[in-house]
């Protein structure tokens, strides 16, 4: 299930780099630094949290509706994946 879930989602992501605009670019990398800048301290959690978020951004910058709910679920994975890791 994960590896078609990373399939269809780096499909959506060359679609969404293929209407990427300067102010979307900015968009993402904004949510990037966000997430970057989260400390540890606060809680993996919250930190998991603001680097899910960049796939909202990405959904974004896609501007196609029928691919939101692939970065909703990219978002979950990437949440998961980080929550798992921090627990091992």
């Amino acid at each position: 299930m994960n590896d078609e879930l990373t399939q269809v989602l780096a499909q959506a992501t060359r679609l969404a780099c293929t209407a990427i605009t300067r102010p979307h670019q900015a968009a993402l990398q904004a949510s990037l630094d966000q997430a970057r800048a989260v400390p540890a301290e606060l809680g993996w959690e919250r930190k998991a949290a603001a680097h899910a978020e960049f796939f909202n951004a990405l959904a974004d910058t896609a501007g196609a509706p029928r691919l939101t709910p692939v970065f909703n679920h990219g978002a979950g994975l990437v949440y998961d994946l980080m929550i798992t890791v921090i627990v091992l």
